[in-house]
């Protein structure tokens, strides 16, 4: 066993797992601690606190090492970015044929971490998304637009019309009127006036909603957006978070 000055040293230098005390340590001279003393900052430490260097031990402790590293990191920042740039650069095709390798061989554990991500960080994702559309507002308008016209387009659309025609209920001029005559020209999720209004199925179509009166609400072209087939919890979820973060800014 450590004796007592060895296990108050551990304890102040945080090294708590005492099996990295070299073999030697563990004979019949335990009772008399096995030190050494640091070359940088002087200090005499357990054995414990020194990685290995060949046959021996490094001549400073791990703190210091470490403390060496971040200083170095960080007044050789731009130098060390240019090295990785000039590595990437030079072994572009053997790291795009490893991580293409890595990504078919990991494909469905990825896909559920980002999966996972992008719920953990609901918040920083539709933020992303939005930023991205201001930038490249012109670009995502026109994409879309021809995607529309596209074959794939006209399908969905089609198929979209086909889902909602075969829900239950019967979606009615009539319907629709009494729909929009309940909201009272507010929006139930943003509490702001309709100025050109959707109406939503609050459980969606392609998750089973119906065209029922009591699953239909006439809200903006906003929300109605934002909503796509999310749930109702989920959406009402993400416009609290939003709000949250509005009042803190």
């Amino acid at each position: 066993m450590i004796n007592g000055k060895a296990r108050q040293i551990c304890r102040k230098e945080g090294l708590l797992n005492f099996s990295a005390f070299p073999i030697k340590t563990r004979s019949k001279e335990l009772d008399m601690i096995q030190t050494k003393v640091c070359t940088r900052c002087d200090r005499e430490k357990p054995l414990g606190a020194f990685g290995k260097h060949g046959d021996g031990l490094r001549s400073r402790c791990r703190q210091c090492r470490s403390k060496i590293g971040a200083e170095y990191r960080a007044k050789n920042h731009r130098k060390i970015l240019r090295g990785k740039l000039v590595y990437r650069e030079s072994r572009r095709e053997e790291l795009c044929s490893k991580q293409k390798i890595y990504y078919q061989q990991h494909i469905k554990e990825r896909a559920e971490y980002y999966a996972q991500w992008r719920h953990d960080n609901l918040i920083k994702v539709k933020i992303n998304k939005r930023s991205y559309y201001l930038q490249h507002k012109e670009e995502a308008l026109a994409s879309s637009k021809v995607y529309k016209h596209s074959k794939k387009g006209r399908e969905a659309a089609i198929a979209d019309a086909h889902r909602r025609r075969l829900a239950g209920g019967h979606l009615s001029v009539d319907t629709i009127r009494e729909v929009k005559a309940k909201s009272n020209g507010l929006c139930p999720y943003c509490n702001q006036p309709i100025v050109n209004g959707h109406i939503d199925h609050i459980i969606p179509v392609i998750k089973g909603g119906t065209n029922d009166k009591d699953n239909l609400l006439y809200v903006c072209s906003i929300c109605n957006m934002r909503k796509g087939s999310k749930d109702l919890d989920e959406f009402l979820s993400t416009i609290t978070l939003v709000l949250r973060r509005n009042k803190t800014l």
